[in-house]
This record gives C-alpha cells, sequence and structure tokens, in this order.
C-alpha cells in the first residue's frame, strides 16, 4: 500500500507531467517522464507539504516498485 507521503508524491508527478511534454514510451509499451527532485519538492512545497531531499528519495523508490494500469471500462470510451 502507498503511504500519505507517497500520495502526495505521486500528485505532484503527475501535475508535472501534465505541465510538460517531456514525456517517453519505452519499446515495450511502457510510459515515462522526466522531472527533478527539484520540480517535485517545489510542487510539493506549493501545496504547503515541505519534503526533505533523503524522505523524497525513499517515496520515489517506493512508488517505483508499484504500477498504474488503465482500462478502459465497457461502457465508457477513452479520449
Amino acid at each position: 500500500a502507498i503511504a500519505y507521503g507517497e500520495e502526495l508524491v505521486e500528485d505532484a508527478i503527475r501535475k508535472i507531467a501534465a505541465q510538460q511534454s517531456c514525456g517517453f514510451i519505452h519499446g515495450n509499451g511502457e510510459f515515462g517522464e522526466r522531472f527533478s527532485l527539484y520540480q517535485i519538492r517545489k510542487e510539493l512545497a506549493e501545496r504547503k507539504h515541505g519534503i526533505t531531499y533523503p524522505n523524497l528519495v525513499e517515496s520515489l523508490l517506493i512508488l517505483a516498485g508499484c504500477s498504474i494500469e488503465i482500462t478502459p471500462d465497457k461502457d465508457k470510451s477513452i479520449c
């Protein structure tokens, strides 16, 4: 299970990804996004959730073991 801190880091990464176009696709169909530790810390600070570099790295290591799978709902379309 993802802890509260990891959820905040994940949300910050998603927001950064939506604001910039530095994504890439691996040959196996997996997607990735480039970001810096500074960008994440800045985004979290703007939300009043400061984080130290060691805690941020720990959260990223935990998130690295997670995956997100998006599947379409049979009754809904995805645009």
